[in-house]
């Protein structure tokens, strides 16, 4: 039984990477500017605004669309002040109050959205819906559910919106690093790697880098700097302070180690399949349970033996994920492990 859940699990994770996507009217098509090489030099691009780690009590501030954590999760939730935007179990866009209370539906057409990013009045999103197979290109709609347009054609993953930019991996070409202006223009690589589960840390971006075994690189916002940060083989990462944190791909026990590449320390020797770090914690699925653990390693603690999800999301003090073991239904808890609570 426990095999065929962790297989139920893997297949579902598999499934949300190939899905298909909608479309609306096109924005003008963006000039690619050439960019560096696999280890690249400066090149003349356009600048970013200096970038911070959101933070526990502003998980989402307006320079960063959404939480390390959180996108490493297919961005299914973020939070921007008193609101909570998610992805429900019928593939669409929502909006609650931090209390729970002001549900509202935000239209997308026949939109299915991943990788939330909520900068300002916009949410930044990718497309995985079936219309007309357009496949996992970035859109963009403002929070009361006007203006829905189409930032790129590109077919993306892992968007991450940081000020005036959009660092994406480029499915159409090759899943290199590109980077993008939320108004669709300036489109920049940044580098020739082949890259997936991007996080973007102040004038850094780190990612798991497939032309490199699945090794965890990182490289500047403007395509220099390009360097090693761990020598194994990883599945997932998530940024926090001066750490990098990440699941070890051969079993998937959870180690951290400093953004220079130095300290590797493991935390668990748990078989983590998702996790998601805010502040001293750390939670994860692993051994069909969700737990957390201090990043340290120590308190680890069960929250949860009843459940099968397929990813971890976190805005403030609550946990949000989708139960594969209830038709998918959207539950919430607190992140003690205690008010679960079905979201209808």
């Amino acid at each position: 039984m426990k095999k065929a859940k962790v297989i139920c699990l893997l297949i579902s994770a598999i499934l949300l990477s190939v899905i298909i996507s909608g479309c609306s009217t096109p924005v003008t098509n963006p000039t690619t500017t050439a960019g560096p090489s696999t280890n690249p030099t400066t090149t003349t691009v356009p600048s970013t605004k200096p970038t911070t780690t959101p933070t526990a009590d502003d998980p989402v501030a307006k320079i960063a669309g959404n939480t390390s954590g959180n996108i490493a999760n297919w961005g299914f939730v973020a939070q921007q002040g008193d609101w909570i935007y998610y992805c429900n179990s019928d593939e669409q866009l929502y909006k609650i109050k931090t209390d729970g209370t002001s549900k509202t539906l935000i239209p997308l057409s026949d939109d299915k959205p991943r990788y939330l990013n909520v900068i300002d009045d916009w949410i930044y999103y990718l497309n995985v819906g079936e219309k007309n197979n357009n496949m996992q290109q970035i859109y963009k709609i403002k929070t009361d559910g006007t203006n829905r347009t189409k930032i790129s054609d590109d077919m993306a993953m892992s968007v991450n919106v940081v000020g005036d930019w959009i660092y994406y991996s480029n499915s159409s070409d090759s899943g290199k690093l590109y980077k993008i202006q939320t108004d669709g223009m300036n489109k920049t690589l940044i580098s020739n790697d082949s890259a997936k589960r991007l996080s973007v840390d102040g004038d850094w971006i780190y990612f798991v880098n497939k032309t490199e075994g699945e090794k965890i690189y990182k490289v500047k916002t403007d395509g220099t700097g390009r360097a090693l940060v761990s020598d194994q083989p990883v599945y997932d990462i998530n940024i926090a302070g001066d750490w990098v944190y990440y699941n070890y791909r051969e079993n998937y026990n959870l180690y951290r180690i400093k953004t220079d590449g130095t300290g590797r320390t493991l935390i668990s020797d748990d078989n983590a399949y998702h996790f998601n770090v805010v502040g001293d914690w750390l939670y994860y699925f692993g051994n069909d349970k969700l737990h957390r653990i201090k990043t340290d390693g120590t308190n680890s603690a069960l929250l949860s033996d009843d459940i099968l999800l397929n990813a971890i999301s976190i805005a403030g003090d609550w946990i949000y994920y989708q139960d594969s073991f209830d038709d998918k239904n959207f539950y919430r808890m607190k992140t003690d492990g205690t008010e679960k609570t079905k979201i209808d």
